[in-house]
């Protein structure tokens, strides 16, 4: 067998994500855009990744702490205007 006849495989060959074809321009403008922006966020989020994750971290921590808070006082007008309501 010659080397001209091996056909060597590639996985990048160059073919990629096709654009949109809905047959709408406004559908076809959006999806690719929002793959654009996909890809565009996939550069950078090596970058930023640590940062959001401790930022939604504390948040979610932050939001943890205030429900049971909230919970208890927002049950407690609920109670006061159901004995309001229903007692004789």
């Amino acid at each position: 067998m010659k080397m001209e006849e091996i056909v060597r495989s590639n996985s990048n060959n160059g073919y990629g994500l096709p654009p949109a074809d809905t047959g709408v321009w406004l559908l076809n403008w959006i999806a690719d855009a929002s793959t654009f922006l996909v890809h565009l966020e996939r550069r950078f989020d090596p970058f930023f990744r640590r940062a959001f994750d401790f930022l939604f971290r504390q948040l979610a921590h932050s939001s943890v702490f205030l429900v049971p808070r909230f919970r208890s006082s927002a049950y407690a007008r609920f109670r006061c205007l159901w004995k309001s309501i229903f007692t004789p």
